[in-house]
């Protein structure tokens, strides 16, 4: 007799920085008797944000031991400079290599077009109205968790290596990402009723045109429940002055894009700010400001780890 296949999960949380937020999602395994598993979710926020989405999972992929993957999406996020609506879909291959080693190769397809923006939203996205992302994603993981959904014991390693646009893949934006993300749970009881947890996750960003700039909507923030607890969802950007910068690092490439945009055109003062549209375009009690620029940048690089306690409801 054949278990339960299907599942449909509801939820309703709330947080002072996004208020109401309510996600439906929907999953079945074996779908139709092919083996294969859908999931369709879609999370409507107070705030107005929304995000939807379809996933697809085959394995063994025509009687092999590649697992083919396929997801499309679209997702509306509201900021205090602009809208982003994006909608985008990726196709991904997995192929398991020796014992607990999985490589994969995905290739992603996006578009953000930008909306109710303001006199800073033009200079922070350099007075585009929409990007187009695409990518190839390389990875590498080794994987000995217990469970997916309610790990115990284990560890996760992934290692993953990001080309976005160039002359081949195409797309309006062009630059490179690097990274490794690390899971550790290891249960402190027989019973594991109490179990420890720790999570890293590091990503570099890599300027690989020097005629286009990598994207704000793409440089890195932190802070929330999921990386950083005590901040705001992405409240954490880069650095906020040159002493910042570790020694010998490239001020265009580690630096925020609006730090290095006023490092290169000289606006100290007040007289070359308003000879330039850009600087001009901001409220005059912020266009001569250089922490200003800075504060409000994206990081070129992230290191976070999350060390946490887990007490399981149900064993």
């Amino acid at each position: 007799r054949e278990g339960q296949t299907g599942s449909f999960n509801a939820s309703l949380t709330y947080s002072g920085e996004s208020g109401f937020a309510v996600v439906f999602s929907v999953s079945k395994r074996n779908f139709l008797g092919t083996g294969r598993t859908i999931k369709v979710s879609a999370e409507l926020k107070d705030q107005g944000d929304s995000r939807y989405d379809f996933s697809l999972t085959t394995p063994y992929w025509f009687d092999t031991n590649f697992t083919n993957t396929f997801s499309v999406y679209n997702t509306l996020e509201n900021d205090d400079y602009y809208d982003t609506t994006t909608n985008g879909f990726s196709v991904g291959f997995s192929y398991p290599i020796w014992k607990n080693w999985t490589t994969s190769a995905t290739y992603s397809w996006k578009n953000e077009q930008y909306s109710d923006i303001s006199s800073t939203g033009e200079v922070l996205l350099d007075y585009e109205k929409g990007n187009s992302f695409r990518s190839l994603n390389l990875g590498l993981s080794h994987n000995t968790v217990d469970h997916p959904m309610f790990p115990s014991n284990g560890s996760q390693t992934s290692f993953y290596a990001d080309q976005i646009g160039g002359s081949i893949l195409g797309g309006t934006t062009e630059y490179r990402r690097f990274g490794v993300t690390y899971r550790y749970y290891k249960s402190l009881t027989e019973d594991k009723s109490l179990i420890f947890g720790a999570k890293f996750n590091w990503a570099i960003l890599e300027k690989s045109n020097p005629d286009k700039e990598i994207p704000y909507s793409s440089r890195f923030t932190i802070g929330g429940i999921t990386s950083v607890r005590g901040f705001d969802w992405n409240d954490i950007e880069g650095p906020s002055s040159e002493s910042e910068l570790p020694d010998g690092w490239d001020v265009d490439k580690k630096w925020p894009y609006q730090a290095s945009y006023i490092a290169e055109h000289g606006l100290i003062d007040q007289a070359g700010c308003d000879a330039d549209p850009v600087c001009a375009s901001l409220p005059e009690d912020k266009s001569a400001d250089r922490e200003y620029f800075e504060s409000h940048g994206g990081g070129i690089e992230k290191r976070v780890l999350n060390l946490q306690l887990y007490f399981p409801l149900t064993r």
